[in-house]
């Protein structure tokens, strides 16, 4: 289907933009509008999806980056409501929410990407983020949870310009070597991607998150998801803007490098943007974007096999593209599509149609799964997918 426009406003940045479905087949999108410098909220009807409309109510100030998840009835979204205050608010309603301030921060100088929030829910649908904050001199990577029932102390993952965090929390209990902890990719301080995990559902201090760093330079805003298997998987950019996927089996030591498999996603081509992951069971998408015809690619991997050629989505200069993925509450795609938003400004919506037997319509092309050559191996990292 055609790319439907959400208003007149947007900002290239991947991380000025979330979407997430509700259980009653509503869409939410928030951004951040850098002309009237608000956080706007805007949601869908049930189906055909081709109609958005903004939430009643007065949109507060918004600055540089949101975080959007949902627990399926709820929404839950953070954003930077100014250059030195970091915001929360949650609810059930499509009007503008009451919302509070949970931390102090500080935007000094550039950064790679704009300073980034990420937020996820664990299996006791509480919210964990990540934050860019700058202290001492430098860009930290700030963590907070609201375990307990407020928002604690916010701990600093790793310290001196590593950035651009984003979270997931594996929810599933038969994953019981990284059940409902912090999973987080990040950009290390020489310009590498990173990944970090929390030793409990809720750390407290730099010292309990176990901390690599996996390569992979120029890694401008990795995405991070886990698969069926719980296997960790992580998109970012390599030095020459080849997308790439860092992956680590559920079993895999996480703090060695020589455990995570790296490998090229859309093709040896370069010049694109870091992108965005998501994954159905263990079918995995990576969208991407061309840094210099705007062009939005989706490519797929499915139980580990090679990457397919990258598929055109995309034919506008759309420039960033931000997919809907979380790991709990994650409405079937089968069902509502895989969505993804894109654009500068204006910023457009779309969605993947996905059936059983894989992708069924792109840019009205049926592209059924038999042309990608996958086939799935009976046993991958010692599991069956």
């Amino acid at each position: 289907m055609a790319a439907v426009q959400i208003g007149a406003h947007g900002w290239a940045r991947n991380s000025s933009r979330q979407i997430i479905v509700l259980s009653s087949g509503i869409k939410i999108l928030a951004l951040i509008d850098n002309i009237a410098n608000v956080l706007r909220l805007y949601h869908s009807d049930a189906a055909p999806w081709t109609t958005w409309t903004e939430f009643t109510g007065t949109p507060p100030a918004g600055y540089y980056s949101v975080a959007l998840c949902t627990d399926a009835t709820n929404w839950y979204v953070s954003w930077y409501k100014s250059a030195t205050e970091l915001w929360y608010a949650s609810a059930a309603t499509t009007a503008y929410p009451t919302d509070v301030k949970i931390a102090d921060w500080v935007q000094s100088g550039s950064i790679v990407g704009s300073p980034r929030i990420s937020m996820c829910l664990d299996a006791s649908k509480v919210p964990h983020m990540v934050y860019d904050d700058f202290q001492g001199g430098a860009y930290t990577l700030t963590y907070k949870n609201k375990v307990g029932g407020s928002w604690n102390a916010g701990v600093v993952v790793k310290g001196g310009d590593h950035v651009n965090g984003d979270i997931t929390i594996d929810t599933t209990v038969s994953h019981s070597n990284r059940y409902n902890l912090p999973q987080i990719a990040y950009n290390d301080n020489t310009n590498q991607v990173a990944a970090a995990i929390g030793t409990s559902n809720n750390p407290t201090a730099t010292a309990h998150f176990t901390k690599v760093v996996l390569g992979a330079a120029d890694p401008c805003m990795p995405s991070i998801a886990i698969d069926i298997n719980g296997v960790t998987n992580i998109l970012a950019t390599d030095g020459d803007r080849k997308p790439t996927c860092t992956f680590l089996a559920e079993n895999g030591g996480w703090g060695t490098a020589g455990n995570w498999t790296t490998e090229t996603v859309v093709d040896a081509t370069t010049g694109y943007r870091g992108g965005s992951i998501a994954i159905n069971g263990t079918t995995r998408y990576a969208f991407t974007s061309n840094t210099s015809t705007g062009k939005i690619y989706y490519s797929t991997s499915t139980a580990y096999a090679a990457w397919a050629v990258a598929i055109e989505i995309e034919a506008g200069a759309m420039y960033f593209v931000r997919a809907r993925w979380q790991y709990t509450d994650n409405p079937s795609y089968s069902t509502y599509g895989m969505d993804y938003i894109c654009g500068n400004d204006p910023l457009y919506w779309n969605k993947l149609t996905i059936a059983a037997s894989g992708i069924t319509a792109v840019m009205g092309v049926t592209t059924p799964s038999a042309v990608f050559g996958v086939t799935n191996p009976s046993a991958v990292f010692g599991v069956t997918p």
